[in-house]
């Protein structure tokens, strides 16, 4: 494999070009023509993922040449699929077409079954481009065929997925979602953890356009719901659950475990050598012999499932958990008539939202993906800047909320958000017809509804079947504030483009420090004066305990200190300052202080929390930027938030964006008092203080009297629309 192969197995086609390209001016100079054409070929194809079209068809067509003139009919037919895909991309549906039959020809003769099935794809893909439906079906079923002897898992998905466009464009909704249960399951059979970050998000991207399609099938058939709905919550839940039931395996004897995992491993290393062997001519009885051994072993994981699921019904769910129907979410998660779940799903041409409640599936088209973003992008920038945002928040009440028509009823909103809108605060859209009523300003949603968010509605099933072991609780709050950051510590923080982050960059957040002491002035009980004088004195660097909670300020507020007994605590509040980079997102972090050796960066990242046990029903994060992070093409945003899901949270408040730190310690002392005083629910709690802070009747006990002008400032969504509640309610 060359250098440019490595790169453009990990995805960086730019610098795989870059090397291919060096090493096509050597292999001129030895004028060895066929590894040219070869060389050319790759080139092209790396000028297609970087979308230059024009570029990828004329080195195509110089490596076509060479091919013809040797005579080379296999590597002639291939580079014209290439060139007939880079077509197709430009819309010169006919030339491709044309290509497409070409390659056909030359590869007839050469014996590579798994060759003609790619011609016989983009053959599909052409008569599709020029609304010939009836004959596109009639190619990719050719191709089916033949990856089903001699393809591998992804071809066969891909496939299944290009069969389900065209049965929808023939008007087939039951047979295009057969198609997409078809791509579910050989998705199931390709571990996603197994993949580089690279290969996942490209795996990922290419899932994402099932949701699309599995939706469009249900908006024209309302009465294939109930399978449409299996299609996109299984896709959009997939790695989440399966980190979750991966990090599951530890209240299980491991020896059944790994019955379980070196079987998958074997099925895997089986497919590999499929996929390896495919390539080769003289290999088809090899093949054939290693499909049987595959579908045996297959059989007998599904035997050795059933078996464990009969010694432990929890382990057989581990291995081979129950999906998440329609019914299902309609009983665990929307049994009250208040409750509506909102998956939006976003695409071109069109996106589209479901609206399910306890009595009704309706599935919404929307405006296509790219419009949405631009609205976003539009309040995003309002939002992030403090700026006027009522234009861009009612456009985007006009394009998400408005088409869904919730009654008044349903008061309660569950959001399974898609792209962009897992960066949106749905709270702080507007309606514009409130404007004509002589209601004075236009209210947030907010104050019409709570909202809460979701990655999927499986995670939320599988909360209500997996109740957190309460027993286990010692107290009721473990609060982390105001970290010592002046120390310099040994082994900083490395970025690759920004150097050493060391903690002497942060500034002390000092309202932070008062923000944890009134919380646990909330806790303390009638008998515990003591407590009550110690939280008025304590010194920057102390940590107090009482009955219901433990308090960690300055130097206790370590990496070390807080990873030990975790799972011991109901909620877990931090009130220090957060790191997100979209572009490293597994070193996204909570800051804390270095630990008395100095030996550690201070920095609590995303990977580290998710590797954390906690038992803890909310995790309330007063940091910056922690509900931000990379979006994954069907499966959500990658961030600080999500990895507390995976630790075990329940529900966790997080930020979308930089936050003022006197304004978060009033909204986390307002949210505690409706939680631990009032009663209410998280997400209603976190409702009721974000409106307090609207209506400028906050104050934080133990506090001075909060300045008016600030009060006023708050009033703006650009202080408490960041805060967003995701998880259970």
């Amino acid at each position: 494999m060359s250098l440019g192969d490595c790169f453009r197995k990990l995805g960086q086609f730019a610098r795989a070009n870059t090397e291919s390209q060096q090493a096509l001016d050597i292999l001129r100079q030895r004028g060895d023509g066929r590894r040219v054409a070869a060389c050319l070929n790759s080139l092209g194809f790396g000028y297609h993922q970087l979308g230059q079209f024009e570029r990828a068809v004329a080195t195509f067509q110089e490596a076509l040449a060479i091919f013809e003139g040797e005579k080379l009919a296999r590597e002639a037919g291939l580079v014209l699929v290439n060139m007939a895909g880079s077509r197709l991309a430009l819309k010169q549906v006919e030339t491709a077409t044309t290509e497409a039959r070409d390659a056909l020809v030359k590869l007839a003769g050469t014996g590579r079954a798994r060759d003609m099935a790619l011609a016989h794809d983009v053959m599909g893909e052409c008569f599709e481009a020029a609304g010939l439906s009836s004959k596109a079906l009639e190619s990719f079923q050719l191709a089916r065929e033949i990856f089903r002897a001699h393809g591998g898992a992804r071809d066969q998905a891909n496939l299944a997925r290009e069969l389900a466009r065209t049965h929808i464009a023939l008007g087939q909704y039951g047979l295009a979602l057969e198609q997409l249960s078809e791509s579910a399951k050989f998705m199931r059979r390709i571990p996603v953890r197994g993949l580089t970050e690279t290969e996942r998000a490209k795996f990922l991207a290419q899932w994402a356009q099932v949701p699309v399609l599995a939706s469009r099938c249900v908006e024209r058939s309302s009465s294939l719901a109930e399978r449409g709905f299996l299609i996109i919550d299984e896709l959009r839940a997939h790695t989440l659950m399966e980190a979750l039931q991966e990090r599951a395996t530890g209240s299980f004897d491991p020896r059944w475990v790994a019955e379980s995992e070196k079987s998958l491993a074997s099925m895997e290393a089986l497919r590999l050598e499929i996929d390896r062997l495919s390539e080769r001519d003289d290999q088809t009885t090899r093949i054939a012999d290693l499909k049987g051994e595959l579908e045996a072993q297959w059989d007998k994981w599904e035997d050795q499932e059933r078996n464990l699921r009969s010694r432990d019904p929890k382990l057989g769910e581990l291995f081979s958990p129950k999906p998440c129907t329609l019914a299902m979410a309609q009983d665990k998660i929307l049994g009250s008539r208040e409750v509506a779940l909102v998956i939006y799903v976003l695409g071109e041409p069109n996106s589209f939202a479901w609206v399910i409640s306890h009595d009704r599936v309706v599935v919404v088209q929307l405006e296509r993906e790219a419009t949405i973003s631009a609205a976003f992008d539009s309040f995003d920038r309002a939002l992030r800047g403090s700026q006027d945002y009522t234009a861009p928040a009612y456009a985007l009440h006009d394009l998400l909320i408005r088409p869904l028509g919730l009654p008044k009823s349903e008061t309660d909103l569950i959001i399974v958000p898609d792209g962009c809108l897992g960066f949106l605060p749905f709270e702080a859209l507007m309606d514009s017809g409130d404007a004509g009523k002589g209601e004075g300003r236009a209210r947030f949603l907010l104050e019409r509804r709570v909202v809460r968010y979701a990655p999927s509605a499986s995670f939320l099933v599988w909360c209500a079947m997996h109740p957190l072991a309460t027993e286990g609780w010692s107290k009721d709050l473990l609060l982390v504030g105001d970290p010592n950051y002046s120390i310099e510590q040994k082994g900083a923080f490395q970025d690759a483009r920004r150097g050493s982050l060391g903690l002497d960059r942060w500034k002390r957040l000092e309202n932070t420090r008062q923000e944890v002491i009134g919380i646990a002035k909330q806790l303390v009980q009638e008998h515990e004066a003591s407590v009550s004088y110690q939280l008025d004195h304590l010194e920057r660097n102390a940590e107090l305990s009482s009955s219901r909670f433990d308090l960690l300020l300055g130097q206790s507020a370590t990496c070390a200190r807080i990873r030990r007994d975790l799972h011991a605590y109901r909620i877990v509040h931090f009130a220090v300052h957060g790191f997100c980079d979209p572009e490293t997102v597994w070193f996204s972090s909570l800051v804390l202080a270095s630990d008395e050796n100095h030996d550690s960066s201070g920095y609590l990242t995303l990977a580290e929390i998710s590797h954390l046990r906690l038992n803890a029903d909310i995790v309330f994060l007063s940091a910056c930027d922690t509900a931000r992070g990379q979006v994954i093409k069907g499966d959500g945003v990658k961030n600080v938030a999500r990895a507390f899901l995976v630790a075990g949270a329940r529900s966790v408040v997080a930020t979308q964006w930089d936050v003022d730190d006197e304004a978060a310690a009033t909204l986390a002392s307002a949210f505690y008092e409706e939680l631990l005083t009032r009663g209410a629910t998280p997400a209603q709690a976190l409702q009721r203080a974000k409106i307090a802070l609207i209506e400028r009747r906050v104050t934080r006990r133990g506090a001075a009297p909060l300045n008016e002008s600030n009060l006023s400032r708050w009033a703006h969504p650009s202080f408490w629309a960041p805060f967003v509640l995701w998880g259970a309610p």
